[in-house]
């Protein structure tokens, strides 16, 4: 592999813990914030967590958010992944947790 592939395939990997992190770390709904140490130790262990699939244990301040029962998780793979150099990946792999489901509107539009 070579270093530019290396280094790309890292930044894609850290900007999606990168986006779980802040997502997990973020205060639910109005929720009082936690001082900053122990929210970077929670976002860095929910960010490792996020790193294994498998089912994800919310912090308990974030169990009683709206969303929390409807936390569901996937992968999405891209076949054939190209970078803007022209380099490519036979396969991406992405693991992505979502927060509840899209509501419809009698057309079947997502609003």
């Amino acid at each position: 592999m070579s270093q530019r592939f290396t280094r790309k395939l890292k930044f894609v990997t850290a900007a999606a813990t990168a986006i779980f992190t802040f997502a997990a770390a973020a205060p639910a709904f109005g929720q009082a914030t936690q001082d900053p140490a122990a929210q970077a130790e929670e976002a860095a262990r929910l960010a490792a967590q996020a790193c294994n699939p498998g089912p994800v244990t919310l912090p308990a301040r974030l169990q009683s958010a709206p969303w929390a029962e409807t936390l569901k998780q996937g992968d999405y793979i891209v076949r054939d992944f190209h970078f803007k150099d022209g380099e490519t990946l036979p396969e991406l792999k992405l693991h992505y947790y979502t927060l509840g489901a899209p509501e419809r509107d009698a057309s079947g539009k997502v609003t």
